[in-house]
This record gives structure tokens, C-alpha cells and sequence, in this order.
């Protein structure tokens, strides 16, 4: 997003205590990232190059959160 990182995205939101769940998929891998986002409630991450079974397992993760959390 130009101008607007992901994680900076979800600070913001979070600072509006919006709770839309994040996925964070970057090209980048550093533990420092992976903890600022996972940090984050909901939050999954993981880098651009897993495979998309991955992928649909993160969305699942993110639906399981939200059922809990509404339930």
C-alpha cells in the first residue's frame, strides 16, 4: 500500500478500536516484523511465497476468531 504499511494500517485501526482482522502477508520474513504483527489481535502472518493451502488456513484461523469472539 504506498505511503501506508500494513502493520501501520493496523495500528490505526486498532487505535479506533476497529477489529477487522488483519493477514499480513509480506515478501519481507524478520522475527521483529513477524512479532510487531502477531502482537496484533487477530492478526496472522506470513511471507508471500507460502503456499496457498497456508493461505486458506489463515482465513479459517481469522473466521474461528470472529465466531468466537461474536458467539
Amino acid at each position: 500500500m504506498p505511503g501506508l504499511s500494513v502493520l501501520d494500517l493496523s495500528r490505526k485501526l486498532h487505535a479506533v478500536k476497529d477489529t477487522t482482522p488483519i493477514i499480513f502477508f509480506t515478501s519481507q520474513d524478520s522475527s521483529e516484523l513477524r512479532a510487531q504483527a502477531e502482537a496484533h489481535d487477530g492478526a496472522v502472518y506470513f511471507r508471500k511465497t507460502n503456499a496457498g493451502l497456508d493461505i486458506l488456513a489463515a482465513i479459517r484461523h481469522i473466521i474461528q476468531l470472529q465466531e468466537t469472539v461474536s458467539g
